[in-house]
C-alpha cells in the first residue's frame, strides 16, 4: 500500500492507495489547526502517519507540497500559504518523529499532479507533456519520456509566473482571484449588462453553467483563459518542442470551452509543425489528483 498526502493551504488530505491507483481510505484535516509552528505541523502530520502505519502495511509515503522545494527533495524553500514550513528540513524532521527509514518522498503539488496522470490517469499513451493546474494559482509539471523534470535547481515549470503581457504573469490574469476580478470588471460594461453572472456568486462552476446556457460574458472569460494559456504554450512549445498538454484544477472543468480557444489562438501564432500533432486533454483524476499524485511519488 502507498500513502499519499496532499498538503494545501486550507486542507491536508491523506489516502491509502493501491499500486493500481485505487483509494481505499481517506481523511481530511484543517491545515490552519496545524500551522502555528513547523514543529506542531510535523508532529500533527507524524501522528496521522503513525496511525495509518499501525493499521496498514505501507511501502512508501508521498507528500505533495504547495511551493518551492530544495533540489535534494528533503527540504522546503518557500510555501506561500504555509509560511511556518519555509526553509524547513521537512523529510529529516518527519523521519525523526516517525523513527522510521521508510521512504518519504516530497514534491511540488503541480508536479505531483503531472506524475499522477502518468501513473494513474486514463490516457495510457502519455509520455511527454506539460501539466497545467488551473485553480487559486496556476501551476505546472513537466514529464519528459515518463520522467518528471525539476530543472537545474529543482523548481522548473512554475508556468504561472511566466510574464505574458503588459508586465503581468499568467497567474495574474487567470489565477482564480484575478479571474473573478476580471469578470466583475466586465460586468460593468454595457455589452454584458444582461449577463447571468449579475445574479449569482462568480465561481468557476457558476461561469461554466452560465456558459452552457450561452451567457456571453462567461463564454468571453473562457475564451480569455484560452488566449492567455496559448501565449504561454507558444513559449513552451518553442523552448521544449513539446505538443501535448494536460489541463487540471478546478477551472479546467470548463475544458470544453477553453480547449477550442487555445487552439484558435495557437493556430494564429505558431506554424503547422507544432500544430499537426497538438494534443490538449483534460486531466482525468479530478478531485483525487492531489492524493493520487502524491502516492505516485512512492511508486516512481
Amino acid at each position: 500500500m502507498l500513502l499519499g498526502i496532499d498538503i494545501g493551504g486550507t486542507t491536508v488530505k491523506t489516502g491509502i492507495v493501491t499500486s493500481q491507483g485505487k483509494i481505499l481510505e481517506r481523511e481530511i484535516f484543517d491545515t490552519h489547526s496545524w500551522d502555528s509552528s513547523a514543529s506542531l505541523f510535523i508532529s500533527k502530520l507524524g501522528q496521522v502517519i503513525k496511525a495509518v502505519m499501525e493499521k496498514h502495511d505501507i511501502s512508501g509515503i508521498g507528500i505533495g507540497l504547495p511551493g518551492l522545494l530544495g533540489k535534494d527533495r528533503l527540504s522546503t524553500i518557500t510555501l506561500e500559504n504555509i509560511p511556518v514550513l519555509n526553509y524547513c528540513d521537512f523529510v529529516p524532521k518527519l523521519q525523526k518523529y516517525l523513527n522510521t527509514d521508510l521512504p518519504i518522498n516530497i514534491e511540488n503539488d503541480a508536479k505531483c499532479a503531472a506524475l499522477g496522470e502518468l501513473y494513474f490517469g486514463n490516457d495510457k499513451e502519455l509520455n511527454s507533456y506539460l501539466m497545467v493546474t488551473l485553480g487559486t494559482g496556476v501551476g505546472g509539471g513537466l514529464i519528459i519520456d515518463k520522467k518528471i523534470f525539476i530543472g537545474v535547481n529543482g523548481n522548473a515549470t512554475e508556468v504561472g509566473h511566466i510574464p505574458i503581457r503588459k508586465g503581468k504573469t499568467l497567474e495574474e490574469y487567470i489565477g482564480l482571484e484575478h479571474l473573478i476580478s476580471y469578470a466583475k470588471e466586465k460586468l460593468e460594461e454595457p455589452e454584458y449588462k444582461d449577463s447571468i453572472l449579475k445574479t449569482m456568486e462568480i465561481t468557476p462552476k457558476g461561469m461554466f453553467n452560465a456558459a452552457q446556457q450561452g451567457d456571453k460574458l462567461s463564454l468571453h472569460i473562457f475564451d480569455f483563459i484560452g488566449e492567455c494559456l496559448s501565449q504561454m504554450f507558444v513559449g513552451v512549445m518553442r523552448l521544449l518542442d513539446i505538443n501535448t498538454f494536460v489541463l487540471g484544477g478546478g477551472v479546467s472543468g470548463a475544458f470544453e470551452f477553453i480547449e477550442p480557444s487555445i487552439i484558435k489562438y495557437l493556430s494564429k501564432d505558431i506554424e503547422t509543425y507544432y500544430m499537426d500533432d497538438l494534443k490538449i486533454i483534460k486531466a482525468s483524476l479530478s478531485n483525487d489528483a492531489g492524493i493520487l499524485g502524491a502516492a505516485s511519488l512512492a511508486k516512481s
